[in-house]
C-alpha cells in the first residue's frame, strides 16, 4: 500500500461524514460516508483507479471517491449491494498487511462495467471507483485479408495459454477442448472456469527460462499499484538474500519444467514463485503469497542489476 493512502487515511479520518450521500455511478446511498471526489489529498489515487479500469478492459469515464470509518463487514455488504443491482463482482488483486486491506476489483452487468479500489487503512475505508468505458472489440471485417491468420486450434489439456477479453489478456490452463472452443481455468484471476472461443485463445510464451532466473538484484512491486515498492532481494547460485524489512538469507531451487522457484529458509521460506523472461519485461520472478495468484496476492520482482 502506498504512503499516499496512509496519509490520506489520516487526513480524512477526522472529517465530518454526511448522513447518506447518493452515488453518481449506481442507484445506492452511502451511509455515514463522505464523497471526496476531486479532493487534492487524493493525489495519484485516481490514476491508480484508472489503471484498474484498464485491467478491466477500458478507461474511467466517470469516477467517484468515498470515505468511511472502517466497520467490519462493510466490504461484504458493498459486494452484496452490487449483486442486487445485477453486477458480477470479481477481485482482480488483493493485498493485506498489518492495518491495511486493499482490493482492486471489477463489476460487470449487461449494461456495462465498473472498476475500482477498496482500501481499509488504519481505521479508514476509501472507495475509489469508476464507470468503465470499455474498449471496442476489434472487428475482423476491418482487418485486411492478407493480415489475418487462423487461430490455433491445437491447444491440449494442461497447456498454458492466454485468453483475450477486450484489451486484456489473462493466463489460463486448458482443461478440455469443448464446443468449438476451450474450457479454461484462469490462473491470474478468480473468474470461474468457462468455455472461450478458439479465436480468443493465444499461445503463452514465458520467454527463454532455461537455467532459471539469473543472479542479481530483484525489486518487488504490486502488479496493480505499479508505484508500490514492496522489497528487494538478491540471488546468487542457489541462495538468496532478502534486503528489506525482515532481512535474512536462505536457499532456492528452480524446476525448469514448471518454471517454479521454491524458497527455503529466510523471510521467503515456503514461498513459491513463477519465472518468466519475456522480451517486454525481461527476467521477472512473481512471488506467490498465501491467497494465491487468482486473487492477486503476488509481487512482481524485476531484475534491476545483474550479478556474477
Amino acid at each position: 500500500m502506498s504512503r499516499m493512502l496512509l496519509i490520506l487515511g489520516l487526513l480524512l479520518t477526522g472529517q465530518a461524514r454526511a448522513a447518506a450521500p447518493t452515488s453518481t455511478l449506481v442507484e445506492v446511498t452511502f451511509v455515514d460516508a463522505q464523497v471526496v471526489t476531486g479532493a487534492p489529498e487524493l493525489g495519484s489515487f485516481p490514476a491508480q483507479v484508472d489503471t484498474v479500469a484498464q485491467t478491466a478492459g477500458g478507461r474511467c469515464a466517470k469516477s467517484e471517491f468515498v470515505v468511511w470509518d472502517t466497520i467490519p463487514g462493510r466490504e461484504t455488504r458493498f459486494r452484496e449491494v452490487l449483486g442486487s443491482l445485477g453486477y458480477t463482482y470479481t477481485a482482480l488483486n488483493t493485498s493485506d498487511a498489518p492495518g491495511q486491506h486493499v482490493v482492486a476489483f471489477q463489476a460487470r452487468n449487461t449494461a456495462g462495467a465498473l472498476a475500482g479500489i477498496w482500501a481499509d487503512v488504519d481505521g479508514t475505508t476509501l472507495l475509489g471507483w469508476c464507470r468503465v468505458q470499455l474498449a471496442p472489440a476489434a472487428s475482423a471485417s476491418k482487418v485486411p485479408a492478407t493480415q489475418t491468420s487462423a487461430a490455433p486450434t491445437n491447444f491440449q489439456p494442461g497447456q498454458r495459454v492466454l485468453v483475450k477479453s477486450f484489451s486484456v489478456t489473462n493466463e489460463a490452463t486448458v482443461r478440455a477442448v469443448q464446443g468449438g472452443g476451450y474450457l479454461v481455468h484462469y490462473e491470474d484471476t478468480n473468474v470461474p472456469d468457462g468455455v472461450v472461443a478458439a479465436s480468443d485463445v493465444l499461445p503463452f510464451n514465458p520467454g527463454p527460462t532455461q537455467g532459471g532466473p539469473p543472479p542479481g538484484t530483484y525489486q518487488c512491486w504490486l502488479p496493480i499499484y505499479e508505484h508500490t515498492y514492496m522489497g528487494t532481494f538478491s540471488l546468487a547460485q542457489g541462495t538468496y538474500a532478502y534486503q528489506t524489512g525482515t532481512k535474512g538469507n536462505g536457499r532456492y531451487r528452480y524446476d525448469e519444467r514448471s518454471r517454479v522457484v521454491t524458497f527455503q529458509g529466510g523471510p521467503l521460506d515456503g514461498r513459491t514463485a513463477e519465472y518468466t523472461n519475456t522480451a517486454q519485461n525481461g527476467p521477472v520472478i512473481q512471488v506467490i503469497f498465501p491467497r494465491g495468484r487468482r486473487v492477486g496476492d503476488v509481487q512482481n520482482c524485476l531484475l534491476r542489476s545483474a550479478g556474477n
